[in-house]
This record gives C-alpha cells, sequence and structure tokens, in this order.
C-alpha cells in the first residue's frame, strides 16, 4: 500500500472517529445508566408484587402485556424497522465478502 493510501485511511477514519466519539459516548453512557434504572425499577416492582400476594401467572402476564404496549409504539416500530434494514445491509457486505473470498481461494 502507497503512504499516501495509508495516511488517507488514517486521516478519514479520524475525521469519523472523532463525531462519534464526541456524540456517540454520551448517548450510550445515557443509555447505560437509564438501563440500569429501569432494571432496578422492575426488580423494586417484582420484589413489591410478590411481597402483596400476586401469583407468579398474574406477573407473567402483566409484563407480556406491558412489553407488547411498548413494541407497538411508532417508535419502537420504527426502531426495529432500521435495525432489520442495518442487519440486511450487514449480511449482504458478509455475504459479498464471503463470495469474494471464495472466488480467490479457487
Amino acid at each position: 500500500m502507497d503512504w499516501r493510501r495509508v495516511a488517507g485511511l488514517g486521516a478519514v477514519s479520524l475525521a469519523l472517529a472523532i463525531p462519534a466519539v464526541v456524540y456517540g459516548l454520551p448517548l450510550a453512557v445515557r443509555a447505560f445508566v437509564r438501563a440500569i434504572a429501569l432494571i432496578l425499577s422492575a426488580c423494586v416492582w417484582f420484589a413489591m408484587s410478590l411481597s402483596a400476594g400476586v401469583s407468579v401467572w398474574a406477573l407473567i402476564a402483566a409484563v407480556t402485556q406491558a412489553t407488547a404496549a411498548a413494541l407497538t409504539t411508532p417508535r419502537a416500530s420504527a426502531i426495529l424497522a432500521a435495525l432489520v434494514a442495518i442487519a440486511a445491509v450487514a449480511a449482504y457486505g458478509l455475504q459479498r465478502l464471503l463470495g469474494s473470498e471464495r472466488e480467490h481461494s479457487r
């Protein structure tokens, strides 16, 4: 590889990494803290429900209903659609990558 290509690749990588760190790191930390808070809330809710005498089946039904209600919102549908699109692009890229390696190995 030519040194100019390596320098250009390094510059492009740096130019993409700086915004990812500046914007992505606070979002990741915020999501991590939010996930911990939700897990703690769920544990407290679960413990209070059990101490109040609610059956396990009633808890499972309540969790299932809450999950279904959360997944049927437009925001959740958009996030799921975006994840499916990203997975499709990743699968296509992987297929192209593995397909090109098979051609070179023959």
